[in-house]
């Protein structure tokens, strides 16, 4: 595995996650002072850049991100929502909102229903395995 990868002086990681057969790791990077997001997968195995899906725009930076079952779509967790995007691509999918306070993190359990906190004090859960079927 690589021991390190060098970023911009200005760039802090908001959120990585690695894939299920840990090949690749995703990583959510801010700039400072821009809206934005850079999303990036990578190669566990030497650092090597795979896929750049940015800028990624969204309403603020990514701050939590996962790797759907079977590794074909990333959600990404930011205040307004969680956005499904392809890992093939990087387009967005779909949308999972529905908190009014903000989302705080996120989190998937076994068999694949997705599960949010928000700052309002409940915890918001969809069927993952349903909302993929339906952008599939």
């Amino acid at each position: 595995m690589w021991a390190s990868i060098v970023l911009s002086q200005y760039a802090d990681v908001s959120s990585f996650a690695f894939s299920e057969d840990e090949s690749k790791v995703v990583i959510a990077v801010h700039i400072d002072g821009r809206p934005t997001s850079t999303i990036q997968i990578r190669s566990t195995g030497d650092g090597r850049m795979i896929q750049d899906i940015g800028p990624y725009v969204s309403y603020q930076p990514a701050f939590a991100m996962l790797w759907s079952p079977g590794g074909d779509y990333l959600l990404a967790a930011h205040i307004a929502g969680i956005d499904i995007l392809s890992a093939a691509t990087g387009r967005l999918q779909a949308k999972l909102q529905g908190c009014g306070g903000g989302w705080r993190g996120i989190g998937m359990a076994p068999g694949g229903a997705s599960l949010e906190t928000c700052s309002d004090q409940i915890i918001r859960q969809w069927d993952l395995s349903k909302v993929l079927a339906e952008i599939r």
